[in-house]
């Protein structure tokens, strides 16, 4: 039997409701990720400061494999997947 489906208003503003739940749920995880990765850089940076490890600092700045293999020494329950 062929009909129609009628969305009611109702229906529409709880899809949009969702939508927004949504969108704003993703940003908000977006947000926390870039916090958690800044807080681990800048705890990586200290960490190589402190142990007179400036070469391998400045070489983190533009060699992003370099820093990834950093970032698996100090916290690798972190960055699991940056293991060599």
């Amino acid at each position: 039997m062929g009909g129609f489906v009628l969305k009611t208003e109702l229906d529409i503003a709880l899809e949009n409701g969702i939508e927004i739940g949504e969108e704003r749920g993703k940003a908000k995880g977006k947000a926390e990720g870039k916090a958690e990765e800044r807080d681990c850089l800048n705890s990586l940076n200290a960490k190589l400061v402190e142990e007179n490890r400036t070469e391998d600092l400045k070489r983190s700045f533009t060699d992003p494999e370099f820093q990834k293999k950093l970032l698996f020494e100090y916290f690798p329950e972190k960055y699991p997947e940056y293991a060599v």
